[in-house]
């Protein structure tokens, strides 16, 4: 006989924990208010504090929607609280690492597009139809 053993949807892994709906929502509210309350609201404090792993928090908010736009707003309060703490710090370094590590800020790199090397100057007095004419002749065909 293959596929589950006959009953098994109803097998709970053992710890396993089932949350209502009515205490995850409970914990939104929990959430928003550590947020408030908190010089430096991290989720992972908080979830420790409440007794629960933080990756509880990501599952609630896949299967709850009011979870999940209350932990949307808490990280956007977390970033503002991150931001601010770093100014009055006059340590910008703090809040830059700080949000790379919690906010998923990442570091970019502006290149710059140019021809430092002139490369273009070469082509300058060209017309149109003689840049067409060497194309058709490096290419030996009359393609462009």
């Amino acid at each position: 006989m293959a596929g589950r053993p006959k009953g098994s949807k109803d097998i709970v892994p053992r710890g396993a924990t089932v949350y209502s709906t009515e205490y995850i929502e409970k914990e939104a509210d929990a959430l928003l208010e550590y947020a408030k309350k908190t010089a430096l609201p991290f989720e992972c404090d908080f979830s420790s504090k409440r007794g629960y792993h933080i990756q509880r928090m990501s599952e609630w908010a896949n299967s709850n929607p009011y979870f999940s736009e209350t932990l949307k707003a808490f990280k956007s309060f977390q970033r503002a609280k991150i931001i601010k703490k770093g100014f009055r710090m006059k340590n910008s370094s703090f809040a830059i690492f700080t949000l790379k590590n919690v906010a998923g800020w990442r570091d970019s790199q502006d290149v710059k597009h140019d021809f430092s090397d002139n490369f273009m100057d070469k082509f300058k007095d060209f017309t149109t139809d003689q840049v067409k004419a060497r194309i058709n002749e490096l290419l030996g065909s009359k393609t462009v």
